[in-house]
């Protein structure tokens, strides 16, 4: 079975949620979904340049 993909596609930079960041894939622990074992999470980080979000969501797409 192919595991499931999580997209995430912030506006601003990794470093300014790093503490979100840490709890997120606990948090899919808690529910079943175990980071590299039955979900993968995919971040793309846009660093305030808004005109790559729609490239970022098409690579997103992609990917899953």
């Amino acid at each position: 079975m192919q595991a499931s993909v999580v997209g995430v596609l912030h506006s601003q930079a990794p470093d300014l949620y790093s503490d979100l960041l840490a709890g997120f894939p606990a948090g899919l622990k808690e529910t079943g979904f175990v980071e590299g074992q039955n979900v993968a999470i995919e971040y793309r980080w846009a660093n305030d340049e808004f005109d790559l979000f729609p490239a970022l969501a098409a690579d997103l797409v992609r990917r899953t």
